[in-house]
């Protein structure tokens, strides 16, 4: 009888360890993260905030077109070989306030579009939130992109002012006999 009661307690003892493990492994499923992706590229074409920036891009698009228009009337009154040089030199400096436009308002963009998902992300109790690049795979519930589409409905974005841009009037340049009447001019008179 004694032999009994030893393989029953070491019974009882196994099948409470048993049961303490499940019941731990049972608890680590309820502590799961709750992760969650957002389909950024979605977000930009089909909420009002990438509508916004494309009326922005538009408006700074036509302004810089403008301020090219100015310049171009500008170097009729150029010799040749100083028009193609400004028209070169004017080019760059276009394309590159066209790029560095194009570049903030994205950047003004992506950062209400984190706002938006960061809100979000404290509101329903997600622990992270991914780009759809970075998922490989994932239920179709983990996919919040028309939640933040939706939560941006009545965003209105400032993208700040748009760009200025001035020509300077150009005049021709100083002939030889234009230099020779103004040393001229400025020599003191003898009388």
């Amino acid at each position: 009888m004694f032999i009994n009661s030893k393989r029953i307690f070491h019974t009882i003892t196994l099948s409470g360890l048993i049961a303490l493990s499940l019941t731990a492994c049972d608890q680590a499923g309820t502590a799961q993260q709750k992760i969650a992706y957002v389909d950024m590229s979605t977000v930009l074409k089909d909420s009002v905030l990438g509508k916004q920036e494309t009326e922005h891009n538009q408006k700074v698009k036509e302004r810089l077109l403008s301020a090219s228009k100015a310049a171009e009337t500008q170097y009729k009154e150029m010799p040749v070989a100083q028009q193609e040089e400004s028209r070169r030199a004017d080019a760059v400096i276009i394309n590159r306030q066209w790029q560095a436009e194009q570049q903030h308002a994205r950047f003004v963009s992506i950062k209400a579009i984190r706002d938006a998902v960061e809100a979000y992300r404290q509101k329903n109790k997600i622990d992270m939130v991914l780009t759809a690049d970075q998922v490989l795979s994932a239920n179709k519930e983990s996919d919040i992109t028309k939640q933040i589409i939706g939560q941006l409905a009545d965003s209105h974005i400032d993208y700040g002012r748009l760009p200025e841009i001035t020509t300077k009037d150009v005049k021709q340049p100083a002939t030889q006999n234009d230099n020779a009447a103004q040393d001229e001019k400025s020599q003191p008179k003898k009388g």
